[in-house]
């Protein structure tokens, strides 16, 4: 009107109303390409998606039955295995509970293990020592006997050695033809 000027918009402004024109003549686009890729691409997915569930299907039912009893197995040794610790926990959130509220703490000695030990370890050393005081004593087993061995030189003599072992040192049993005889 009269003497009212118009606000000139910055550049800013400019650029989000052309992008909000803009949006709206993109946006039926949009959604019409978005419509007719869902109906070409729909039946391929659902497609795919049966052929996994009859593939994969038979597979993770027999995951699951491989792994259903060995979890629950593995759930009952764990209970079994924390039971102490879980009765430590009870025990002690109990005393805490207590102490909260004024209570008389219980006070618990622990027993020392090590006199317990060394019992075990000196009725080891007595049976030990018993065991060796009625064992037979070991006695020591016959040398088994060696045969003489003979020797047969080319000449025809007989030859026998007192030792297995041949050494220079050894000695004939019987005499040797001598060759001056």
């Amino acid at each position: 009107m009269f003497g009212r000027r118009k606000k000139k918009l910055s550049r800013s402004e400019k650029l989000q109303l052309k992008a909000a024109y803009a949006a709206g003549q993109v946006r039926p686009r949009v959604t019409k390409a978005a419509s007719a890729a869902a109906h070409r691409v729909g039946p391929q997915v659902s497609k795919a998606a049966d052929l996994a569930v009859e593939k994969v299907g038979p597979r993770v039912e027999k995951a699951r039955d491989y792994a259903a009893p060995r979890a629950s197995a593995l759930a009952a040794t764990a209970a079994v295995a924390l039971a102490p610790r879980l009765e430590t926990a009870r025990r002690r959130s109990g005393a805490a509970l207590d102490a909260l509220r004024g209570a008389e703490p219980v006070v618990v000695h622990k027993r020392r293990r090590w006199p317990v030990a060394m019992g075990a370890m000196g009725i080891g050393v007595v049976a030990g020592a018993a065991a060796r005081a009625f064992a037979k004593p070991m006695t020591m087993a016959p040398e088994p006997t060696r045969s003489t061995p003979t020797i047969i030189p080319d000449d025809a003599d007989v030859v026998v050695l007192d030792d297995v072992r041949a050494t220079p040192h050894t000695t004939t049993t019987m005499p040797t033809r001598d060759a001056d005889v």
